[in-house]
């Protein structure tokens, strides 16, 4: 097979891919890695100063009926402070420790945790056959001396995933990383995503998912990296060995089953693994600049052959391939197994680019393409009075490239308000502020764009002025429940800006027993909102599908927003179950 240099468009992958193992031989001064701080150390709680404790109430319930759950064990994990270009100077002096408590709750889902440490923490309930409601309040920060508002959390009930994975020639595999699997849609395509963490098989090939919610699932197995190895070694020259595979035994996406998880317990999942041969793949990458002295290609696995994104979208990068590419930009990339991928240049930076090939039955030479300029972003972040933002806010970039999907990247603000992201595409971006902040207006090369939505092209892109809220818009009002949730109200709200586009985020509010709802922080624009009954997987099928597009837009209310206006609507509850054929 040929790939000829300038078919495709070419993007670029973040420059936070770990190139770090790549150029791990260029003599140069590093900066500190905030991906890999410095170990912490995990001590006794320390004891408050006299009357600076804090008594922390929690009740845990049933998501379903709002019943009190009894011996939940209670885990309080005090939160080191996270790494930021703000405070990494003064890594020395931040308190890097770790410690927790425990404590059970009682006969009708209560318990007060005493005398804690004014920190911020992370809450962790457990409890054999319930899973943590998504939405529910999972940290928190304690303020010396303050009367903590009880902390309410709803766990759902949960089934158990067991099966085990084989082989070719029905022998357990050993060590073998099993993922569970959502499925959603980006831009009206469709994605996967991780359910929850990988587990891994015993020595029998056995895995058990111990609390899966309700939904429908689909199923991952990657074979141990050091088994894949034996076999490479032992096959060569032509080497063979297992890949990925997906439930019941398939290698791609669209030959793969759907595993419905109800309300009984699911045994017996059996998953047999394929076999298959590896190949070698060759080629040049041109337009390397000559100061560059060090960069690679990282090789990305997609779903399959109709669609372009990454197998789990939101982290392509995951298990992907490092190639690094010699002085003339040549490189050689053996044992690769078949299936379609994305080759990234990183990192990403004066230059950037990328192209898709597919590996079939054979090895490839002559794999080709060219890097472009990268664009750079940069100006400053102020609020409508005209006062820097802070040092330290994170804002998000996000742009969707037809032929590879979501490419994100976040930034840092500086002193002053002032930012810089290079090595970025050209295209129509989406830009996002945490915190509560509202993007109200972007000031680019004379042209004023509302909201978060702007244009970033070829051109020597000029400093740009980013104006930011604090309040922004809202959207509040009431449920007509399901019969099914009235007698403890449950599911979510989901409000998504119209039209949405794929580097748009659907806010969404859960409901805590209440059947009222409000939501801040919202840009101007058109949204449409819907309530759900469910909380689950399913959801995520159903939003952003095409084949329900005219379903939503009849059964879901529209509501449109100026200004820090707010808005009150009366929504009735929907089920994932009324669009299911």
């Amino acid at each position: 097979m040929t790939i000829y240099r300038n078919h495709l468009t070419v993007i670029a992958v973040s420059s936070a891919i770990a190139i770090t193992a790549i150029l791990a031989a260029a003599p140069q001064q590093q900066p500190p890695d905030l991906n890999r701080p410095p170990a912490q150390q995990q001590i006794d709680p320390p004891e408050p100063a006299p009357g600076q404790g804090v008594d922390l109430p929690l009740k845990i319930v049933d998501a379903t009926t709002g019943n009190g759950l009894p011996a939940v064990t209670i885990e309080l994990r005090r939160n080191p402070p996270p790494l930021t270009p703000a405070n990494i100077a003064q890594i020395q002096t931040l308190d890097r420790r770790r410690w927790s408590y425990t404590k059970t709750t009682d006969g009708k889902g209560e318990v007060t945790i005493p005398n804690v440490l004014a920190d911020a923490y992370t809450i962790v309930p457990t409890l054999t056959g319930y899973a943590l409601a998504k939405g529910a309040p999972e940290s928190i920060t304690l303020v010396a001396a303050k009367k903590t508002t009880p902390v309410t959390m709803r766990m759902w009930r949960a089934v158990t995933v067991e099966g085990t994975v084989v082989d070719p020639d029905k022998n357990p595999v050993r060590g073998a990383s099993v993922e569970i699997l959502t499925e959603g849609w980006v831009g009206g395509l469709r994605t996967m995503a991780l359910a929850q963490p990988a587990v891994s098989t015993d020595s029998s090939g056995n895995f058990s998912f111990p609390a899966i919610l309700s939904g429908t699932y689909f199923m991952r197995v990657k074979p141990p990296q050091a088994l894949v190895q034996q076999q490479l070694k032992a096959t060569a020259p032509k080497p063979e060995a297992l890949v990925d595979t997906m439930y019941p035994g398939v290698l791609y996406m669209e030959q793969a089953t759907p595993i419905p998880v109800n309300e009984a317990n699911l045994y017996g999942v059996r998953v047999e693994m394929k076999s298959s041969p590896y190949f070698t793949l060759k080629g040049r990458v041109y337009g390397i600049p000559p100061e560059v002295k060090f960069s690679g290609l990282v090789l990305m696995r997609r779903v399959g052959f109709d669609s372009p994104f990454p197998f789990l979208w939101a982290t392509p990068y995951a298990g992907a391939l490092s190639v690094q590419l010699a002085a003339d930009g040549t490189f050689t990339a053996p044992n690769i197994p078949p299936g379609p991928y994305w080759a990234g240049y990183t990192p990403a930076g004066p230059v950037r680019g990328g192209t898709q090939f597919l590996i079939v039955d054979r090895d490839v030479d002559g794999f080709s393409f060219d890097v472009t300029p990268g664009v750079t972003f940069s100006g400053r972040a102020v609020y409508e009075d005209g006062t820097p933002v802070e040092a330290g806010k994170i804002a998000s970039l996000g742009i969707f490239i037809s032929n590879m999907g979501v490419y994100p990247r976040d930034f840092a603000i500086e002193q002053n308000g002032e930012f810089s992201a290079g090595g970025l595409p050209t295209g129509a971006y989406r830009m996002d502020f945490a915190d509560g902040l509202v993007i109200k207006r972007v000031d680019l090369n004379a042209r004023r764009y509302p909201d978060g939505d702007f244009e970033l092209n070829s051109a020597p892109t000029g400093p740009a002025t980013v104006t930011l809220s604090r309040r922004g818009g809202g959207i509040q009002g009431s449920i007509d429940m399901q019969d099914r949730a009235k007698a403890y109200a449950r599911g979510m709200v989901t409000i998504a800006k119209q039209p949405f586009r794929a580097t748009d985020t659907v806010r969404r509010k859960y409901l805590n027993g209440a059947t009222t709802f409000a939501v801040e922080h919202l840009e101007s624009g058109h949204y449409r909102v819907c309530a759900w009954l469910e909380e689950g997987s399913d959801v995520d099928r159903v939003l952003g599908n095409p084949q329900y597009e005219n379903q939503l837009s009849g059964r879901c209310e529209s509501v449109e927003i100026s200004g820090d206006e707010s808005k009150s609507v009366m929504l009735k509850q929907l089920s994932t179950v009324d669009f299911k054929n």
